[in-house]
């Protein structure tokens, strides 16, 4: 059987890349593996900053023993370019050096009694990042090889908090400017250093599809507000742009070639969405209907290995109208357990509905074949061979996925559902 998503993953990772430090020049060095994120060295007049810091103490330790090999001069200042935790999960390695912690507040304010979802946003996270399959399993985090994530998180509380939308700071004889650049976080900047023309983009660009929705469950992540900060990338004319994540782009032409497409299809998604639900479209409407054109579609850069464009669509819709898809219909609904009951009744019963099942397995109707097992746990009926099939469902549609998130959320809910069954 040919499973053309994992194929396409195991092409887009190829062999996994060692851990390496390219010197960007004199006094900038760019750290790239170091687990699945990267950072950046900058070596001023007494001592050094670090742009990020990895996201486990191992790969910090790791990153620290090359800083020692590069310079004498130690970590005193660290600027997060956001607080997701793959970012700054190693900082306290450098908490006998460090003297600033320094980090963007957020642009949005987070909604109230968050933690009351820790239990499911737990679960979703893991069934994201995949960290119950085996590395074979998992294959690739979207945007490096997957891995074994070595050591504990181990972040630093910061110490001082900007505010404002652009902030000039000299730091042991180093220019930097920071620049609010709210994308993929809400607290993330741009880290410029205007005399080097080099730009520290955190996680607003990875050569991948992103993700304007995480599966995972976040706040709305404001589309809009993400393309306006990557025309501010665009805008500062780098010559060398520094990622999160991935490989760093050199040259300004490179910059300009990659970036710019890339803000043009995340607009296009954005305004086509928004125009088809003004015109009554729902979310399976739009999906079906929004595809990039040709040009945008074969670049690399927008291949969907973390985020998807349906995720993206569906995103944008309940970030600007909510759940409900106008149709009144939907304003009620029967209960799971009665409706899926009728639906059996109608359908001539579970042992005809088993029966479409394996005939739709058998004809890679996948799809169609994991709904209709859904039916049966709904109106919890023939319990066992529903999640048996449906756990070899989700296996099917993990392994055709080429997002790496997608797959991870099929394969270790399929996982469960064989383990508890």
């Amino acid at each position: 059987m040919n499973f053309k998503g994992e194929q396409q993953l195991r092409e887009q990772m190829g062999t996994p890349r060692e851990s390496c430090v390219h010197k960007i020049n004199d006094h900038v060095y760019f750290f790239n593996y170091f687990g699945t994120s990267n950072a950046t060295l900058i070596i001023g007049e007494t001592s050094c900053i670090l742009i990020d810091a990895f996201e486990t103490d191992y790969y910090a330790a790791e990153a620290a023993k090359k800083i020692k090999e590069i310079t004498p001069k130690p970590v005193k200042t660290i600027i997060f370019t956001h607080q997701h935790a793959d970012h700054i999960g190693g900082s306290g390695v450098y908490r006998d050096t460090v003297e600033r912690i320094i980090a963007h507040t957020s642009a949005s304010i987070v909604y109230g009694k968050t933690h009351l979802l820790g239990n499911i946003l737990k679960k979703r996270m893991i069934h994201q990042l995949g960290y119950q399959l085996t590395l074979e399993e998992s294959l690739s985090t979207g945007l490096n090889p997957a891995m074994e994530v070595k050591g504990k998180s181990d972040p630093l509380a910061v110490t001082e908090w900007i505010s404002e939308r652009k902030k000039e700071l000299t730091i042991d004889g180093i220019s930097i400017v920071l620049i609010a650049a709210e994308g993929e976080a809400d607290d993330q900047q741009y880290v410029w250093l205007p005399k080097d023309q080099i730009v520290c983009s955190g996680d607003n660009y990875y050569a991948s599809w992103p993700n304007l929705y995480a599966i995972r469950g976040t706040q709305y992540r404001d589309v809009s507000t993400w393309i306006n900060s990557l025309d501010t990338l665009l805008s500062l004319n780098s010559t060398v742009l520094l990622p999160g994540h991935g490989q760093f782009l050199n040259g300004a032409d490179e910059v300009t070639a990659t970036i710019k497409p890339y803000r043009e299809a995340i607009n296009y998604v954005l305004e086509e969405t928004l125009n088809g639900m003004n015109k009554g479209l729902t979310p399976d409407e739009l999906v079906a209907a929004i595809k990039l054109p040709k040009e945008l579609a074969q670049l690399p850069q927008l291949q969907e290995y973390y985020g998807t464009i349906e995720w993206s669509i569906r995103g944008i819709y309940s970030g600007y109208v909510g759940w409900f898809d106008g149709n009144p219909t939907h304003l009620g609904t029967l209960p799971a357990k009665e409706k899926a009951t009728k639906l059996l009744k109608l359908m001539g019963g579970a042992e005809k509905v088993l029966n479409e099942i394996a005939t739709s397995m058998a004809n890679e109707e996948i799809q169609w074949a994991v709904e209709l097992c859904d039916i049966l746990l709904d109106a919890q009926t023939e319990v066992e061979k529903a999640k048996t099939y449906k756990s070899q469902g989700l296996t099917y549609l993990g392994r055709m996925q080429t997002s790496a998130n997608g797959r991870h959320y099929y394969l270790s809910v399929a996982k469960e559902l064989k383990q508890n069954n």
